[in-house]
């Protein structure tokens, strides 16, 4: 009990400026790395033991924080709220397309790129299919026909593709 004693209001004194600067320099760095909860709650309440915070905010305090940082937030907290977001229709609907994608149950790279933090490492290891002998022969021959009779600058300038020189052509690329 004497140590606790001597640790709380341990940051009111000749150094309270730069405790205060600290303070604020570790609320940065939890915000920056993303730190999870129980991190911010151990840092808070550290602040308010060493502030010297009333015996009352800090029963607040831990409550609060007994709640969010285990099972009961889901219970009492997360529960109650989607039930009041669902009765004033704040919980959007799912489309077809998104039904479908979460019933297909892959998302393959989407997921890696839209976490923000992509394993480009997975992502290289994973099979890439084949082009098939008929979509080879397409590529290879009617792409390239295709291609050659497109004058890039003619194109760039009048943003149409000439129809008399495709006319002749057309029937060989769609076959």
């Amino acid at each position: 009990m004497e140590m606790l004693d001597q640790l709380f209001g341990a940051f009111n004194g000749d150094s309270s400026c730069a405790i205060c600067v600290i303070s604020i320099l570790i609320t940065l760095a939890l915000g920056y790395f993303s730190a999870p909860l129980i991190l911010w709650t151990i840092f808070v309440g550290i602040s308010l033991v060493g502030w010297n915070a009333p015996m009352p905010v800090l029963v607040v305090f831990l409550i609060v924080a007994g709640i969010f940082n285990t099972p009961l937030r889901r219970l009492l907290v997360s529960s109650v709220i989607l039930k009041i977001f669902q009765k004033a229709g704040l919980v959007p609907k799912i489309s077809d397309t998104e039904r479908t994608a979460l019933e297909a149950g892959v998302v393959w790279i989407e997921s890696e790129l839209f976490s923000g933090k992509p394993n480009f490492k997975r992502i290289l290891k994973e099979p890439y299919p084949e082009l098939s002998e008929k979509e080879k022969k397409m590529v290879d021959e009617k792409c390239d026909t295709l291609c050659s009779l497109v004058d890039d600058w003619k194109y760039w300038e009048t943003r149409e593709l000439p129809k008399d020189q495709f006319s002749s052509s057309l029937g060989y690329l769609t076959s």
